[in-house]
């Protein structure tokens, strides 16, 4: 299900891409999955990466920063300006879950990708309706957003109404330079929050 709703979600926000959205999908599956076998036509793998002028290996674990998407077989410099808005790296963590209580208007594209038979404006009603307690359960953000959401158990599993991880950006800026951190928190079963990963500079 994951699969299908990013390949949605790069049919319907990254028309200009260079190459298929299904071959990205199946080369970021081939980049994250423990083998070297290809799970679909389009995908890469070890081999693939090790033919290049400058050859590197596929990761066959999970990302530890969106900026690893640079390195998928043919994704260009235009291409992941296009893909890196629309996605995020948890490290360590490999469950798709998509908070509908934190969801901004502007990310109503997501929705509308990750969500068959929604288009755009029917996830901003959604998102604008939200009580400001936030949704208390998945069926009654789908019930917001009308039947042509569909039932399908496997979709609704991509939502949640709440969160574990979250994430800080601290920027300091004096008269000459400026210095960015970027951390990714985890609450533990006391709410207390755990640094994951710490990354200095700006956008991968």
């Amino acid at each position: 299900p994951a699969q299908k709703a990013l390949q949605r979600l790069l049919e319907r926000n990254a028309t200009e891409l260079s190459i298929p959205a299904d071959y990205l999908v199946a080369r970021i599956s081939d980049w994250l999955d423990p083998d070297n076998d290809l799970q679909q036509s389009g995908g890469a793998e070890e081999n693939d990466y090790a033919a290049l002028p400058h050859p590197y290996y596929s990761a066959n674990s999970l990302m530890v920063n969106k900026s690893e998407l640079r390195t998928i077989l043919d994704l260009t410099p235009s291409d992941y300006q296009l893909v890196a808005p629309l996605v995020c790296v948890i490290p360590q963590d490999g469950v798709l879950k998509i908070n509908v209580n934190t969801l901004k208007e502007e990310q109503a594209p997501l929705l509308s990708g990750l969500i068959p038979g929604i288009d755009d404006e029917a996830a901003k009603k959604a998102i604008s309706a939200r009580p400001s307690d936030g949704y208390d359960s998945v069926e009654a953000f789908f019930g917001e957003l009308g039947s042509n959401a569909g039932s399908d158990a496997s979709v609704k599993a991509l939502f949640d109404v709440k969160s574990s991880y979250f994430q800080a950006e601290y920027t300091l800026e004096t008269d000459d330079s400026s210095f960015v951190l970027t951390t990714i928190y985890k609450l533990d079963q006391n709410a207390n929050p755990i640094v994951v990963s710490r990354r200095f500079g700006g956008p991968g």
